[in-house]
Formats: structure tokens, sequence, C-alpha cells
């Protein structure tokens, strides 16, 4: 007894085979298509048989023949997006047999994932209240610009500025949501499309200047205060003040990302805004 399949048997086989098969002659014609492949691109083989590349009508027969082995086929007649890979091989004749995987599913779960993947990195280094950055976020975001200054030798200067409420009796309260609000938008309409503005928390904002010399975000920094601190923001009850502190550096020769942030925490620390309000360290 022969284990050798028949030929037409060996065609019942690879008619629903796991993966699309599609063989070429050697004028490069289509001579076979498998029942596999013909619902991956939702067509009949009388669209494609006999035919070369350039005389197929239709687009996702023509995708089939793509330069790219990962080939994307647009949703067409009511069917959904499909994404193949494809491997060629030569057969004994001459032509040239197509292997194509459906790997749809896979290119959906990958999109998921990135989908999750950029919420949880929004979340990480996105502050709850503002919508703006928190410290993270400016952190991560510094680094490459970091690199920059140091390829090209260009300024970059930092202005760190905590807003609190000023009671009567001298005491500090926290700003509210609304006003912190307002407060980040403020600030955001403030500087340039360039800079970074984050929000540290309890009031605290960072501004990350590019291109900025120490003497233009010093100037910076004083404009805006006085601009905070003359603003009525909702939710603060009547008499009391905003005041404002400003901590301000800018990037030196050899300073890492950690050592800058520290010494506009420093500088920060040191202002006072019934006096020296605006701190350079």
């Amino acid at each position: 007894m022969s284990d050798t399949l028949a030929p037409q048997n060996m065609e019942d086989v690879l008619a629903n085979a796991p993966v699309g098969i599609m063989l070429l002659d050697g004028n490069n014609k289509v001579s076979w298509a498998n029942d596999t492949l013909m619902a991956m691109v939702n067509a009949s083989r009388e669209q494609l048989l006999g035919k070369s590349a350039e005389e197929l009508q239709e687009l996702q027969l023509q995708l089939l023949f793509s330069e790219q082995s990962s080939i994307y086929i647009p949703p067409l007649h009511g069917e959904g997006e499909r994404w193949l890979e494809r491997k060629n091989s030569t057969n004994s004749q001459g032509g040239v047999t197509h292997y194509y995987l459906d790997v749809t599913r896979e290119h959906h779960l990958e999109r998921e994932r990135n989908r999750l993947e950029s919420i949880v990195l929004e979340s990480a280094t996105s502050d709850t209240i503002t919508g703006l950055l928190n410290r993270r976020g400016v952190v991560q975001r510094l680094e490459p610009q970091i690199a920059r200054c140091r390829r090209y030798e260009t300024p970059l200067s930092i202005i760190m500025f905590s807003a609190k409420v000023k009671k009567t009796d001298n005491s500090h309260i926290s700003l509210g949501e609304q006003a912190l609000l307002e407060l980040a938008q403020l600030v955001k309409d403030y500087v340039r499309w360039a800079d970074m503005v984050g929000h540290d928390g309890d009031g605290e904002f960072l501004m990350v200047l590019p291109e900025t010399s120490l003497e233009g975000a010093a100037e910076l920094a004083g404009r805006l205060a006085k601009v905070i601190e003359e603003t009525r923001l909702s939710g603060l009850e009547e008499g009391v003040e905003l005041r404002v502190a400003v901590g301000l550096s800018e990037w030196r020769k050899n300073d890492s990302v950690n050592v800058l942030m520290q010494r506009v925490d420093e500088a920060l620390s040191e202002a006072d805004p019934a006096g020296e309000q605006v701190k350079v360290a």
C-alpha cells in the first residue's frame, strides 16, 4: 500500500491548509490558489487564475504581489482589515509559490497592547488634577533636552515656582482644584510651544525652557510671578493673597538631569515671596 498522495488528493489537502497558497508559473501568472487564500482576500479563483499582477483589477488581489513581506489589506466589501505575512519559494517547474499567513489577530493584539501601554505611561507621567506632566514626566522628557545641550552647547533654563494662598493671619493654605486648573492654563498660555510645563503637586510648577539663557528665564520668571499674583483665581476667599516664590537655574556643562533638578529645588527652597522672590542657583 503506497503512502504517496495522488495529485488530486494533494490538491484537496492543500485547499484547506491553514495558510494561503498561490502558485505562479514561469510567466508569473497565477496557476493555482487554495480556498484559504481566497477566503483571506474575499475573492473567487476566477478573479485570480491565469493572471499576472499587472492584469488584476481588484485591490486586495494586487496587494498579494506587494514587494513587502507584511501586507495590509484594508476593509473591503464589508469585511474587516487583514494583515498577511508572506513567504516565497521557487518550485520545481521554475515558478514561485507564495505562502500567506493571516496575522490580523496578532496585529490587533499588538495595537491594543500599545494603546494600554500608552495609557499606563501617561497616567504614570501626568498630573491627575491639571493634566500637565508630573515631575517624573518632566524628568523623562528632560533627558533628550540635556543630550541636545551637550551636543550643540545650547542654553537651557528651568523655572520652578510655588504658588500659595496667604491668609490674613499670615498662614498659608494650598490652592483648590479649580484654582490649580486655572493657574495651569495661565502658565501654558504664557510659554512658547517648545517649552515644557509640569505640575509637581501642591501648587509647585516646573517650566523647562530650551534655547533660553539664565537672564531670559529670570526676566520671564519675574513677569510670570507678577501676573500670577495679580490674577484672581476661582475659589479663593476674599481678602487672601496669592504669593509666588521662584527657583531658577540653567544647564551647566557636565550637568546631569538630577544635578540640575536638585539645584532648582534648592533655589526654590531659598526663595522668599516677601523678599528675594526669584532665587537663582
